[in-house]
């Protein structure tokens, strides 16, 4: 009995430590801008023009003189959080592919595009970025973690290819089924997305 009870206990405290640990992801139904995308996944890159620029500089959190800063709010967009959390703030996109394939539809264009242009800018140069590609649960556990992994390689030759970004910059992963939007059914067609975030 008590080691049941202490079992649960422990079970508890990992689910709630795991919960502050939350992924923050911002789910955009339309296209954000490069500048957008960005600010925030890489909150902390500047540019060139922007160093030593006095007064009145604004950050995301901070104001510098006379006026109060704004916090920056992507457009169309609404934040959720993955089930297996990790702390990390990420962007999802609807990437559109081909059925059961990992062939991008050109309605995705314009997202790809800010992200690639997002990847072009100077202050960007040294940025790396982690490409994850998630399922809805419809089809084997094994075939979405194939078809996810399929897709987010397609995003990552789509920016090669189209951007010229260097392959060493792009981190991808499939995770599959494995990572439903917090609150959403597993079937949930949300569910098929692609996911940014900052790597190291």
């Amino acid at each position: 009995m008590k080691k049941s009870s202490l079992l649960f206990c422990c079970i508890a405290n990992i689910v709630l430590f795991e919960s502050s640990l939350a992924d923050e992801l911002k789910l955009y139904n339309k296209p954000p801008s490069a500048e957008e995308i960005s600010s925030e996944l890489f909150p902390d890159q500047k540019d060139a023009n922007e160093e030593g620029v006095a007064a009145d500089i604004k950050t995301r959190s901070i104001s510098f003189g006379t006026k109060k800063a704004n916090p920056v709010k992507p457009f169309n967009n609404h934040t959720e959080k993955s089930a297996q959390p990790t702390g990390r703030t990420g962007i999802g996109l609807p990437i559109q592919f081909g059925y059961n394939s990992a062939d991008i539809l050109s309605e995705s264009d314009a997202y790809l595009d800010q992200i690639g242009i997002m990847m072009q800018m100077e202050k960007m140069a040294n940025a790396k970025l982690l490409v994850e590609g998630h399922t809805d649960a419809s089809g084997s556990e094994g075939h979405n973690r194939s078809l996810s992994q399929a897709r987010a390689e397609s995003v990552k030759n789509y920016l090669i290819s189209k951007y010229k970004v260097d392959p060493y910059r792009l981190m991808i992963i499939g995770i599959g089924e494995s990572r439903p939007l917090k609150n959403k059914d597993p079937m949930d067609p949300l569910n098929r997305r692609v996911e940014f975030y900052k790597a190291d």
